[in-house]
């Protein structure tokens, strides 16, 4: 397709991928309420797995294909981008700053682990960070609890019984996995077609593509003040990411 068809076809899939990651924020709060999980945990585990698929899709193939800059770039421009989703949430997040609304050490947990991931696992990083979340609870001063149950589509989602929830966030799953992936396919042939380089669109325009799912889950998420959900689902994302390098390479 020329340039600007594919600049078109761009703008469709990401919208696509905006809608399904915010729908999932949503499944994610109902899911964790219906089988008592908290934010933490779901946006650690569930939306970073989840949101994360385009992106392993995409530094596999990148790396059976031998395009070793496409997958690293993809891999630490994702990480950097998904970083500064938390500057955006920030932003959005109402009345304080959004590091001020974790009600546990869960984040920061996360956090340390983000940089022990090397030394210490993935898999012993979400044992520790899941034992943890069942520990006590911040003690705030002068903050109230986050609203987040008086929102009109938390309690519609909360409605939907176990097995639609279960659909449904496979459902947005898989238009996110669908559409990140041509959204990558679509990111390569503007970075051809305009001459810019696969390892420059693979830092900027392909890391800003497969980050949509992030985006849009952690916008989602602060919208509905479930904080720890927001900050738990960029530290898994990137845990994830740094766990791939390894399989990357051997590929």
């Amino acid at each position: 397709m020329p340039l600007y068809a594919n600049l078109v076809a761009f703008a469709a899939l990401a919208a696509a991928v905006w809608f399904a990651g915010t729908r999932l924020s949503y499944l994610a709060d109902a899911l964790g309420a219906r089988i008592g999980v908290g934010h933490a945990i779901m946006g650690f585990l569930f939306l970073a797995a989840l949101t994360e698929l385009p992106e392993l899709v995409t530094t596999v193939a990148a790396a059976v294909q031998g395009d070793a800059a496409l997958a690293l770039n993809n891999m630490f421009g994702g990480i950097t981008m998904q970083t500064a989703i938390l500057a955006v949430a920030d932003a959005v997040a109402v009345g304080a700053t959004l590091t001020a609304f974790p009600r546990k050490p869960t984040t920061m947990l996360e956090a340390a682990f983000l940089i022990l991931l090397l030394a210490l696992g993935y898999a012993l990083a979400a044992y520790l960070v899941t034992a943890q979340d069942e520990d006590y609870a911040w003690r705030p001063v002068a903050r109230e609890e986050p609203k987040h149950g008086q929102d009109r589509w938390v309690q519609q989602f909360r409605a939907l019984s176990l097995r639609e929830l279960a659909l449904q966030s496979a459902g947005a799953a898989l238009v996110i996995l669908v559409c990140g992936v041509l959204l990558v396919e679509v990111a390569q042939a503007i970075a051809d077609q305009s001459g810019l380089g696969r390892s420059f669109v693979g830092a900027t325009l392909l890391a800003t593509s497969t980050s949509l799912p992030e985006l849009s889950t952690t916008i989602a998420a602060v919208r509905m003040h479930a904080y720890s959900m927001a900050i738990s689902n960029i530290f898994g994302s990137n845990l994830i990411m740094l766990l791939v390098l390894l399989p990357a390479d051997l590929l």
